[in-house]
């Protein structure tokens, strides 16, 4: 049996089969030009192979076709970890809902239908109770980044989709004791990243997008220019009339030349050519 778009995933609605390889998301995909960079880049760049993004959510149900998935060289998920219980099990506790599902876009890679870097490894982290934050979890956040930059080496993590957010309207950083994981990963050149938040703000972003060694992805204003972005793709753009606070992301398209990121937008230009590895390395 095939994977049933229409049953599972983000946007489901617009996603289709339409040539031997689906998109995950037809429309989006096109709009952010994955599928153009896949057609000129196919045999470039290896699209995550022998690497591994770490998910950190509100847990995953291992059982999803998706994360049952075993490619040519392994399986999709090589590791689990739940930071809230200090074990292997990353299992969705309700009312966690989210962390099943979020890896999709980025790392599907079933039954010809694709993610963005589809041939990377995955590994999945319970690190709070509900992805829209209801209380203070930053320990356990703080935790599960710790437990990325412990195992980095032994599993290839090269970047980190933190999937949280508490839904207000920061317009500077919120000091947490998650700051410390964030600045480490930082210096190992792993990439971070974690939602604007979705919610059409024009005056601040989600935590913890908003800290400083976290990438924000995604849009923060609702106006007529504005481009919807998915968040979990490795190549994003927005264009918004107002400017967004000074902790966001005004523009977020990224390119990759010769092994390294390189980011479009000058202020962040030098913090991303620092790092190495992200997830579409050339092969070697």
């Amino acid at each position: 049996m095939g994977f049933d778009l229409q049953a599972h995933g983000i946007d489901p609605q617009t996603g289709s089969a339409s040539s031997a390889v689906a998109s995950y998301n037809v429309l989006s995909f096109e709009q952010i030009r994955v599928t153009a960079a896949w057609e000129k880049y196919e045999w470039v760049l290896t699209w995550g192979k022998g690497q591994c993004l770490a998910i950190l959510d509100d847990g995953c149900d291992l059982s999803d076709p998706a994360w049952q998935a075993v490619m040519p060289w392994g399986k999709k998920v090589i590791a689990t970890w739940n930071s809230i219980e200090g074990n292997e099990n990353c299992h969705p506790v309700p009312p966690g809902y989210h962390g099943t599902t979020v890896g999709y876009p980025s790392s599907l890679n079933l039954n010809g239908v694709h993610g963005v870097a589809y041939n990377k490894f995955v590994a999945q982290v319970r690190c709070v109770t509900v992805v829209h934050l209801r209380q203070d979890e930053s320990r356990t956040v703080a935790a599960g980044l710790r437990w990325v930059r412990e195992n980095h080496e032994r599993r290839r993590i090269t970047a980190v989709n933190l999937s949280p957010v508490d839904d207000q309207r920061h317009q500077e950083p919120l000091p947490t004791v998650v700051d410390a994981e964030l600045r480490a990963l930082r210096r190992l050149g792993i990439w971070v990243s974690a939602p604007c938040g979705n919610h059409h703000y024009t005056d601040g972003i989600s935590w913890p997008a908003c800290q400083p060694d976290c990438f924000a992805i995604g849009g923060t204003g609702g106006t007529a220019r504005s481009t919807k972005i998915n968040r979990d793709c490795g190549a994003v753009e927005k264009s918004v009339e107002q400017p967004p606070p000074r902790c966001a992301v005004r523009t977020a398209l990224f390119l990759h030349r010769r092994g390294r990121l390189c980011h479009i937008d000058s202020r962040l230009r030098a913090a991303t050519r620092s790092i190495q590895s992200g997830l579409f390395q050339q092969p070697h």
